[in-house]
């Protein structure tokens, strides 16, 4: 659904509505609803059904167990904040769209292929959309050329799917350059550069300000893993070997970028205050 005008029919929303839809969300000059969530639920029941309709054809077909599915999404929910229509959630973390904390980029990856993905099992491997390329490949038996295969920053992590073991260490760390201001309350507003590699995740801009280290696989007092990037680990002493390594590497990748305009507030923490008397 993502980057597609939502338009369930007022009868899909309904499902969803109070018994007064028509006086607290209906608009009758327009067929339009001031509720967001019905939209959403709505929108989102009706993407269900439709890839039941393709997962009962591919039954029919006899396609179903030679058929990969996946279904996952593009980033983080929308931010309420800047825009009246969001209804999703982050769940635990830290982040919406279009930052580079967790809820921004954090996504769900469900994958189907009977008697050849284990099904019921859970897995948290760190993967990313760039290794879709060579996982598809090796699961279709294709050798990739080592002029595409060398110029990839994603992996293949087929053996995760298809066995449920546990995923090769990345060859690469996972890096993110977000060029954007970011909407909505501030502790979503994340710096402008990420790298994740291994357990550690370290956030900063260009110019080194706002350097913040996560150890995503860390527990809280409270029993839950760290994923509110509340704990930011970048001062301890011990840390610095650490921060030096991820921040050479993710400043070493971004000065490879071509020149780009970036906006203005972009990585910035910082407002300026009312000025007295205006």
């Amino acid at each position: 659904m993502s980057h597609a005008r939502l338009d369930p029919s007022w009868e899909q929303k309904k499902v969803y509505a109070p018994k007064n839809i028509d006086q607290i969300c209906r608009l009758p000059s327009t067929n339009e609803t001031t509720c967001p969530h019905l939209i959403f639920y709505a929108s989102q029941t009706d993407a269900d059904t439709e890839i039941g309709r393709l997962v009962a054809t591919l039954h029919t077909l006899d396609l179903v167990k030679s058929t990969l599915l996946v279904f996952t999404t593009d980033n983080g929910p929308e931010d309420s904040a800047g825009f009246k229509n969001a209804a999703g959630s982050a769940g635990p973390f830290r982040g919406q769209k279009r930052s580079l904390y967790e809820g921004g980029h954090r996504l769900p990856f469900i994958a189907h292929m009977p008697d050849t993905i284990p099904s019921n099992t859970v897995d948290h491997s760190t993967i990313s959309g760039a290794d879709w390329l060579p996982t598809v490949a090796k699961m279709a038996g294709i050798d990739l050329p080592e002029s595409i295969s060398s110029t990839l920053s994603g992996q293949d992590i087929s053996s995760i799917l298809v066995s449920n073991a546990t995923a090769t260490p990345r060859a690469k760390p996972l890096m993110w350059d977000w060029q954007i201001n970011v909407s909505g309350p501030c502790w979503n507003r994340a710096p402008r550069m990420a790298i994740r590699a291994g357990p550690y995740k370290l956030l900063q801009n260009p110019d080194k300000s706002r350097t913040e280290l996560y150890n995503l696989d860390a527990v809280t007092q409270d029993k839950k893993r760290e994923y509110f990037e509340a704990q930011n680990l970048a001062g301890q002493t011990e840390m610095q070997a650490t921060v030096t390594r991820l921040s050479d590497a993710v400043m070493s990748w971004w000065n490879q970028l071509p020149n780009t305009t970036s906006s203005p507030m972009t990585g910035c923490e910082s407002f300026p205050l009312p000025v007295e008397g205006s």
